[in-house]
């Protein structure tokens, strides 16, 4: 697949753990996104645990967001099991007008990080096949196609990416 390049924007941002006052920004930044966008509770939920939440006997799930001039750009959020040594990549998305700056790439090198850091051993994500923009985001980030799931998106199939961190 070929790949647009990246605008390069003079921007400098952070990542940090979600907070529950980000939830508004992430709402937003969501609902443009996604077809399907997750219900605010869920994004509350995780941040009110400031960022983390223990599921069950050993997983979690973690949701960072970028900011600048306290603004949130973007946001990541995965799951990690630390039984099977597995990350999953749940959620991921940048504000339309900070895209193809480098931002998504930052958020999910930060969560490999992370991941990497709980001795987490491999990583993978769905996405549509018709979501090109971030095909060749996870494509750029080393990730491989492993298969297609039939009808993953309601009707839509997905293609399933991973990577050995």
């Amino acid at each position: 697949m070929r790949c647009p390049p990246w605008k390069h924007a003079e921007m400098t941002w952070r990542i940090r753990p979600a907070r529950e006052d980000d939830v508004p920004k992430i709402k937003v930044i969501e609902e443009v996104s996604f077809p399907r966008p997750w219900d605010e509770d869920l994004f509350r939920i995780i941040g009110a645990w400031r960022g983390s939440v223990p599921i069950e006997h050993n997983r979690l799930i973690s949701m960072n967001v970028a900011e600048s001039n306290e603004e949130v750009l973007g946001y990541v959020v995965w799951e990690e099991d630390m039984g099977s040594k597995a990350g999953h990549i749940l959620n991921i998305a940048v504000r339309a007008e900070n895209r193809r700056q480098g931002l998504g790439m930052a958020l999910l090198n930060h969560a490999f990080d992370l991941l990497r850091k709980h001795e987490i051993k491999s990583c993978r994500l769905e996405v549509r096949p018709s979501n090109r923009a971030a095909r060749c985001l996870y494509e750029r980030a080393g990730m491989a196609t492993l298969h297609v799931e039939s009808g993953y998106y309601s009707g839509e199939d997905a293609i399933v990416y991973g990577i050995e961190l």
